[in-house]
């Protein structure tokens, strides 16, 4: 007897297993996906595709030509034509620009984050509960070796349109036109880079954080001309408030307005202000050391990497701090030559600034600092 109801309930146990197995596909119950890991609607540039390294100087223009190749789908599943109203310029480097890991016009929803733009376009680690990037499509933050006297800190930086992010990605709200730059860089010896070139002219036109402000152009002894010619150079681009005067050195550190200095070095050296601050070079992000009847340039950590003859100039930015609005640009030259070269390279040639921390001109080519 026992053994007949030990049978019986052996053959009810298989066929409530089997019911369960065969049911599984239909099951209604809701099922559980991390927040971090849940699937979103695909959207522009999320689609699954190889991501090669590639050199900066092969890189378009900031805002190049959208064309009618650039489409999203609606919900409609309609293309629709992506305009300048709702994308943004993502960049993610390393070594201040030298490397190209992504560039790209991303999709960007009123309100966003940029840690939301960054994840729906890129592979991302965080830390610090989410709100800091630590690492992009692999590359993490790290020292290169366990060495104390030789390995180099690692981090990764934002720039917004050319200026240090003061928010982390979490916070930042992004907003469209703007030049997002992720860069990958020793940081050993200069600190942190608080301005730079590479976004021309989206510092003069976007400011950081979407606030528009005015231009000033200070001018060395002889070079009103040459601040008349940026100046026109600027307002072709859209910036219509740029006012110009001779160099003050006490405004250099109390600027309201983005700041553009332009001159010779041999007259503008005896301005402490300004003196002191390219004395600084690579502790305050300035990559270029004018001395004498030469240019010498830096690399990170500040040593001398290759000194140039009087006829190079230098092309340059620098600022307060992080989310500064009132960023500090020079335009300088060693003599005559050398400024004339470096405003022509600002005026007719800004997409040789691309992805640069800053540049250095000379008689025969512009070289990306630090070098």
């Amino acid at each position: 007897m026992i053994y007949r109801v030990s049978k019986y309930l052996w053959v009810l146990f298989i066929l409530i297993m089997l019911m369960q197995v065969c049911g599984c596909q239909e099951s209604s119950s809701p099922v559980f996906i991390p927040s971090e890991v849940k699937e979103e609607p695909l959207l522009l540039n999320q689609e699954s595709r190889p991501i090669e390294p590639k050199d900066a100087d092969a890189a378009t223009d900031i805002d190049g030509d959208l064309g009618l190749e650039s489409l999203i789908k609606t919900d409609s599943g309609e293309g629709k034509v992506l305009s300048q109203d709702n994308y943004c310029n993502l960049w993610v480097t390393t070594d201040f620009g030298r490397n190209v890991i992504y560039q790209d016009k991303v999709l960007v929803h009123p309100g966003e984050k940029m840690i939301e733009v960054m994840r729906r376009n890129l592979q991302i680690e965080t830390a610090y509960g989410g709100g800091f990037i630590k690492a992009i499509n692999g590359q993490d933050s790290a020292y290169t070796d366990n060495n104390l006297f030789s390995r180099q800190r690692k981090d990764w930086f934002c720039w917004v349109n050319g200026i240090l992010s003061a928010e982390g990605a979490a916070n930042y709200s992004v907003t469209a036109e703007e030049v997002i730059w992720w860069d990958y860089h020793d940081w050993s010896g200069s600190y942190f880079t608080p301005a730079v070139v590479g976004a021309f002219p989206k510092p003069f036109i976007r400011g950081y954080g979407g606030s528009k402000v005015g231009t000033l152009i200070m001018y060395g002894e002889g070079q009103e001309d040459s601040a008349q010619q940026l100046k026109k150079s600027l307002t072709k681009q859209g910036i219509n408030k740029v006012s110009i005067l001779p160099y003050q050195d006490d405004l250099l550190n109390n600027r309201d307005q983005i700041t553009l200095v332009v001159g010779q070095w041999t007259s503008l050296s005896r301005f402490s202000n300004l003196k002191s601050l390219l004395d600084r070079g690579n502790k305050a992000g300035l990559f270029a050391r004018l001395q004498q009847n030469q240019v010498e340039a830096l690399a990170v950590n500040g040593q001398v990497t290759t000194i140039y003859d009087q006829n190079s100039g230098a092309i340059m930015a620098t600022a307060t701090g992080m989310g500064d609005a009132f960023p500090l640009w020079l335009v300088l030259g060693m003599n005559e030559t050398g400024l004339k070269n470096a405003v022509k390279v600002f005026i007719e040639n800004p997409e040789q600034l691309k992805m640069s921390a800053g540049s250095l001109v000379t008689l025969e080519k512009v070289i990306r600092l630090p070098e």
